[in-house]
């Protein structure tokens, strides 16, 4: 995924070359500039309800999984990481999750 890159590309289009990325044909550029079909970008941008079926997956997904904020990360489905934690929540998650199979964990630094 492009992901990654795109929002780099944002960011330093906003904030370094001062770019209106509002406007669509810039996002346009930007999404291009990436790698990212232009046309496909542009019908996206054009036709909001294009992806709309798979944003309320995601949207119920996450209601399920109990996530209300960012940052959330999710392990193996099995484990769930709120918030900034330290690295060691991480690892401790990772080897647990490689080790158990259980319903979904809320990991927090003071339960690892």
């Amino acid at each position: 995924m492009k992901d990654k890159e795109l929002a780099e590309k944002l960011f330093y289009s906003y904030y370094t070359d001062a770019k209106l990325i509002s406007d669509h044909d810039t996002l346009a550029d930007i999404a291009e500039s990436v790698g990212m079909n232009r046309d496909e970008s542009m019908a996206v941008l054009h036709d909001p309800s294009k992806y709309a079926n798979e944003v309320r997956s995601d949207e119920a997904t996450a209601k399920q999984l109990g996530i209300t904020g960012a940052p959330f990360f999710v392990i193996d489905r099995k484990f769930a990481i709120s918030g900034a934690q330290p690295t060691e929540v991480f690892i401790n998650a990772l080897n647990q999750s490689s080790q158990k199979v259980k319903p979904i964990s809320i990991c927090k630094k003071e339960i690892l």
